[in-house]
């Protein structure tokens, strides 16, 4: 996984050459005038690339790769497909048939959450309460199917999920920021303004 931070991208942006603005010539000797704008040129040309080698130079030894983070962002990765297999699993028997058709009558007369509980562990009783309630509430639909999933595979797989994949956005952000703390450390002795510019720019982007 590359690493590469708004930061980083911009400090690289501003160390491209940008045109010099040259106001337009007035009536008189062109030909004097297009000498002195060819000198500034050259001189604003030769001074931003002098410039720009050092902070380019600093910035290359900033890591955009970390090996280990590569490792584990790998084996969360791999434990967040087990997870969603393990969600995508169902129960061998269908549902009970007689308690379809008496959830269904009681559907509008009766809370979801009291069906819930009436059902227990029994996976029967829930695959019939899901046929009921799945054309319906999500929530509740959602609360049925994680119960019959945590029957199955023995855990919660929903809080699981959101665990790993908070997990995982935990430590690229903490990438990234650690990354942009190196290119601000290195912006104060190369190019201090870009510190403040590239802080407003990233914010100005969030928005």
């Amino acid at each position: 996984m590359k690493i590469e931070s708004y930061v980083l991208s911009y400090y690289r942006k501003a160390c491209e050459m940008k045109p010099l603005h040259v106001p337009t010539m007035p009536e008189g000797n062109q030909r004097l005038m297009e000498s002195i704008r060819d000198e500034v040129v050259a001189i604003a040309a030769k001074q931003s690339a002098e410039g720009s080698k050092a902070l380019l130079r600093a910035l290359a030894h900033v890591p955009t790769q970390f090996p280990e983070l590569n490792e584990e962002i790998e084996r969360i990765d791999g434990e967040i497909l087990k997870v969603k297999s393990d969600n995508l699993k169902r129960p061998a028997c269908g549902p009970d048939m007689g308690k379809l058709v008496d959830f269904a009558k009681r559907i509008g007369k009766v809370h979801a959450s009291d069906l819930l509980a009436e059902c227990g562990d029994d996976q029967s009783a829930l695959l019939a309460l899901l046929e009921v309630v799945k054309g319906g509430d999500e929530h509740w639909a959602g609360a049925v199917q994680g119960r019959l999933t945590n029957l199955l595979v023995g855990y919660d797989t929903t809080a699981r999920l959101a665990k790993l994949e908070a997990e995982r956005r935990g430590l690229i952000s903490f990438a990234i920021e650690l990354q942009e703390s190196l290119v601000h450390c290195l912006g104060r002795s190369y190019a201090p303004w870009l510190i403040n510019e590239s802080t407003t720019a990233k914010l100005n982007a969030m928005r």
